[in-house]
């Protein structure tokens, strides 16, 4: 598994349906093959999926494993209600 070797910025999304990692991050993880739904981003253009990967994300004592799409999104988004259904809060 790779790992980021810094912090990393992330959107917590109410309103996201799948996770996803900005391309820089593109290697984060481990591989778990393509996604087999199409996505549109909030604007309404299609996002171009370059893989999807499976990522350890950490907040301070607590570790979640996400499924993510790797797009061209600037900043990673976290879908939020994944982690209400886990229990998790801050």
């Amino acid at each position: 598994m790779v790992y980021a070797t810094s912090p990393v910025e992330i959107i917590l999304d109410s309103g996201a349906d799948v996770s996803a990692l900005s391309r820089t991050y593109g290697n984060v993880g481990v591989e778990v093959g393509q996604h087999e739904s199409q996505f549109i981003d909030a604007q309404g253009s299609s996002l171009h999926v370059q893989s999807t990967r499976m990522a350890k994300v950490i907040f301070g004592d607590v570790v979640i494993k996400e499924r993510f799409i790797v797009t061209d999104v600037s900043i990673s988004i976290l879908v939020l209600g994944h982690l209400v259904r886990l229990d998790v809060f801050f």
